[in-house]
């Protein structure tokens, strides 16, 4: 129990100190003469609130399903139709820091290169959405997407942007990721252009090992 007591006591500190500062934005034609009062949490709610976000849920559960080694088929669908493997490689998948986030790591060839990568992919408690993140050998940037889950067809969709080195800017992104049953799944990446349509420019087929 002190030892419990301990680990909440910093808590409640640090949220009543963030809560203290939060002010509530005045436009600068209505500042003049009037003062806002901070918004302040309760230490009791501000520990509860600080638990729940750290508490892993039903979310996370989805997350952790995924658990375990796979083999990955890459396929590059073509305009014209045609789909090209690409790659073949290995993907492990692991639940770290307590159950709340899955960390990925990939191994094997793409496009006849060696290939690996890197991901964490959580569940924010408090913003209600997963956060992908995504780093290979083949870029110096991190892509960063956010979506939701459908349990109804056990779909996740995910969208943010990327650096599109081909033409120095950034590009639209979303990917589709279905679990097919505990032992499939099919990942479906899109890519937006500036100034041009959604394209599918991934298919990654999980079969596990």
């Amino acid at each position: 129990m002190k030892s419990l007591l301990y680990c909440l006591l910093p808590v409640s500190v640090f949220c009543i100190s963030c809560s203290s500062n939060e002010t509530v934005s005045t436009p600068a034609s209505e500042q003049e003469g009037t003062s806002v009062a901070p918004v302040v949490t309760d230490s009791a709610t501000a520990v509860a609130n600080w638990m729940a976000y750290g508490v892993p849920g039903d979310m996370h559960r989805v997350l952790a399903a995924r658990a375990g080694k796979w083999r990955v088929q890459i396929l590059s669908p073509a305009p014209d139709g045609a789909v090209m493997e690409t790659g073949t490689v290995t993907a492990q998948y692991t639940m770290v820091l307590g159950g709340r986030y899955l960390q990925a790591a990939y191994s094997g060839t793409m496009m006849g290169q060696p290939f690996e990568s890197t991901g964490l992919t959580g569940y924010d408690n408090s913003k209600k959405v997963f956060i992908d993140t995504w780093a290979d050998n083949m870029g110096t940037g991190i892509i960063v997407l956010e979506g939701n889950y459908d349990p109804a067809t056990r779909t996740l969709e995910t969208k943010g942007t990327a650096v599109d080195p081909i033409n120095n800017g950034t590009c639209g992104m979303r990917q589709v990721l279905r679990t097919i049953d505990d032992n499939h799944m099919v990942m479906e990446m899109f890519t937006t252009p500036q100034g041009a349509a959604e394209v599918k420019t991934m298919v990654m087929e999980y079969t596990r090992m």
